[in-house]
């Protein structure tokens, strides 16, 4: 009792608050399935709260808010997404920052009203180095960082409003709309900025 696992178990309405701050280092994948949950990074004194060596992801959760949180899953155990949300609804995302994914950074599948706002998405472990996979889902991502990263910053297919973000030193692809797979996809981007960097490979295109 008293953790952050035991908490995002219980169901009901519920609002998760923080008296240390510091590194959750997860033995295994920490799951989000009974929403109607808050969790309030922004309660942790001093350097809030990270979560590192397995991946945190939301399947089949609705309501959900997370705030302030920092996502670092690392090499530690087998490849997989810092944060992955699939099959979800009414997600908000607000000031996290998503790094050192071994898959992809942050990503999510067939979600509706996903919105990632005022957040940090960099530095992909490499050589795979990717950024997010957002897959059939209707999503808003706007004021976000994406940087570092050789591709998927991010590669969207499905419903996507991508505005007043930046886009810096992708390296082969930056935004990627729809890829090869089948299907329809839509994109608003709107007053983006993409700044190539040291290893970016084709600095005028922003579009892939």
């Amino acid at each position: 009792k008293g953790s952050l696992r035991y908490a995002l178990s219980q169901t009901g309405p519920r609002t998760i608050v923080f008296d240390v701050a510091g590194l959750i280092e997860l033995k295994s994948g920490l799951n989000i399935s009974k929403g109607d949950v808050t969790i309030a990074g922004q309660t942790a004194p001093g350097e809030g709260i990270t979560l590192t060596g397995e991946n945190f992801y939301l399947k089949g959760a609705e309501n959900v808010i997370i705030r302030y949180l920092h996502f670092r899953h690392g090499q530690a155990t087998a490849k997989d997404d810092s944060f992955y949300v699939q099959a979800s609804q009414n997600i908000m995302i607000d000031h996290c920052s998503f790094t050192y994914g071994s898959d992809e950074d942050c990503s999510a599948r067939n979600t509706e009203n996903l919105t990632i706002q005022w957040s940090i998405v960099t530095n992909g472990v490499r050589t795979h180095s990717m950024g997010g996979l957002q897959e059939w889902s209707s999503e808003s991502i706007h004021h976000c960082l994406w940087g570092n990263q050789n591709d998927r910053n991010p590669k969207a297919k499905g419903i996507m409003d991508f505005t007043n973000n930046v886009l810096y030193n992708w390296g082969e692809h930056p935004f990627v709309a729809g890829g090869n797979s089948g299907g329809n996809g839509w994109g608003n981007l709107v007053n983006n900025y993409f700044i190539a960097g040291l290893d970016t490979k084709y600095p005028d295109y922003a579009v892939d």
